[in-house]
């Protein structure tokens, strides 16, 4: 068991240092890597996922795409808004959340709105999410932009 662990974890290694090689001849023509925390590899997975922004008009694509749009319940008259609807990009949520979880600890605007969120009474995944749709509508600008991440001041 212990052997088959070290396998998937020397596989892993390799898998990932295939894709920053990939990602090092394409980063210079991105900046995701600018925004604070997310690594090399997280902006090589956000970017294999999403492919090209300019394909999406609005961050609310993006948002939709990775799945952290509402989900909606119709029956008769009656509309019902709840949580994510989850039917997006699996990967692509998955690293937006470990993004969004280091970021609300050291990026200036990540923490400032999951702060604002939290004290507005709003649960902690709540929050966190929409966090992560701040961190989407952060990454479509630099992206759209061609400009790298600069914190407001």
């Amino acid at each position: 068991m212990l052997n088959l662990i070290e396998y998937m974890e020397s596989q892993i290694k390799e898998v990932e240092t295939r894709i920053l090689a990939a990602w090092e001849t394409l980063k210079d023509k991105h900046y995701l890597q600018t925004i604070p925390r997310i690594s090399d590899l997280m902006a090589a997975m956000i970017w294999a996922e999403l492919g090209d922004v300019e394909n999406f008009q609005h961050p609310d694509q993006i948002v939709a795409f990775a799945g952290y749009d509402p989900k909606v319940k119709k029956s008769g008259n009656k509309e019902v808004i709840s949580g994510p609807n989850k039917r997006g990009s699996r990967l692509l949520r998955w690293v937006l959340g470990r993004a969004v979880v280091q970021a609300k600890m050291h990026n200036p605007v990540i923490k400032q709105y999951f702060m604002k969120k939290i004290s507005e009474g709003k649960h902690y995944n709540t929050a966190l999410c929409a966090a992560a749709k701040k961190m989407i509508r952060i990454i479509w600008s630099v992206e759209k932009n061609k400009k790298p991440f600069q914190v407001p001041t």
